[in-house]
């Protein structure tokens, strides 16, 4: 775009690209053949970027287009005062710091920001550190002590009863990162949250998986009622592909392929936008025949309270959730002799170190295995 002496374009930073495959979407000015660019604040993946603009999301368009028309205003503003140049513009972009260190203003800050980014977000985090907040009266970052962590690390405790210390972590990391990006944006000073003594967070509970005998329980089940029926093909259809609630629920058989005589199930993660590739075994196969290649529909929620109660008639006392049974394939591949990069792909996770976070454990199996067929050999 041209406007007056100014050139105005919108670009990927492409050597900035995050783990999830976005890249920062960057403008950049050019006045007398002098630059400045800036960051928008957006992020989008290059495959969905042509000619400036997003190919899917109108809503990022529309971010687009309001950030060029508040440059357009800028550069008219400054050429009524006939003082258009690179580094008038520059000094009219720069951050000014906040005055009011409102500790509520950065977390909405730090929301808009993820919920622009088009990444995959959750509200919850967030709402239970402003109901925090409210409740205790604190909203300067000057209130941000030992104090504040020990109150509000105790308060999480409570009132939401969980000590999942990953849970309970990525409520402190949400307000560390809100500071973080107010401190690179040069709205304070500095981040009060990194000198603060974090809490002793209880380890992460080791995952839970089916054994084949308990899965074998699980088939051979013979329910009376047509809830634990749909319960039980969407619960081993889970187990045999790996797939997630939400991608059972959305599967169609034109994702079924065949490569090299090997039948696979192909898709996009709704979590993530991570593709994955997961065989398409004969048992799932045989699954989907018997209930007419459509699977049931069921609530996530009402899938595990169903679930539970299958665990109590066979005798299973684990804690049996759609998540058990992806994990549970999942394990299945590493001990069959699958490597993790193999099984991160069937998962369809965002990169390998969450495949490598969640099968921790799964090392002596996989060194077992390996050591049997050394002895054979």
């Amino acid at each position: 775009m041209k406007l007056f002496n100014m050139y105005l374009i919108f670009y990927l930073q492409k050597a900035k690209i995050n783990k999830k495959g976005f890249c920062p979407i960057y403008a950049r000015i050019t006045i007398n053949k002098l630059r400045h660019q800036f960051s928008t604040g957006l992020t989008i993946k290059p495959k969905d970027w042509s000619n400036y603009r997003s190919i899917k999301n109108k809503h990022l368009n529309k971010e687009i287009e309001s950030i060029e028309i508040e440059i357009k205003q800028i550069a008219s503003s400054l050429r009524i005062n006939n003082n258009l140049t690179i580094d008038s513009f520059r000094e009219y972009l720069k951050p000014k710091e906040v005055k009011n260190l409102s500790l509520l203003f950065f977390l909405d800050n730090y929301r808009s920001e993820k919920i622009k980014s088009g990444s995959n977000y959750s509200d919850r985090f967030y709402k239970n550190i402003l109901v925090f907040i409210e409740l205790h009266n604190i909203d300067d970052i000057s209130h941000l002590d030992n104090d504040f962590i020990d109150k509000f690390y105790s308060w999480l405790r409570l009132t939401k009863r969980s000590d999942n210390g990953k849970y309970l972590k990525k409520h402190f990391s949400y307000i560390n990162q809100s500071l973080e990006l107010a401190f690179n944006n040069e709205l304070i000073k500095f981040n009060p949250f990194r000198k603060l003594n974090k809490p002793k967070f209880p380890p992460i509970k080791k995952q839970i998986v089916l054994t084949k005998l308990e899965i074998n329980i699980i088939e051979e089940f013979k329910p009376k009622n047509l809830r634990h029926k749909r319960t039980r093909k969407l619960f081993l259809f889970s187990v045999y592909t790996g797939l997630s609630y939400t991608d059972v629920q959305n599967f169609n058989i034109e994702q079924i392929r065949c490569f090299n005589g090997i039948d696979v199930i192909i898709g996009v993660r709704s979590k993530t936008g991570v593709g994955y590739t997961t065989p398409f075994t004969k048992h799932a196969k045989q699954l989907l025949i018997n209930c007419s290649y459509n699977l049931p529909k069921l609530s996530n929620q009402r899938l595990n309270l169903y679930l539970k109660e299958i665990a109590v008639l066979t005798g299973i006392t684990k804690r049996i959730t759609t998540h058990v049974a992806r994990r549970t394939f999942g394990q299945l591949m590493l001990d069959r002799g699958a490597n993790i990069e193999s099984v991160s792909c069937m998962l369809g996770h965002s990169d390998i170190q969450t495949t490598q976070r969640h099968y921790a454990s799964a090392g002596t199996s996989l060194v077992v295995n390996q050591l049997k067929l050394l002895s054979t050999g």
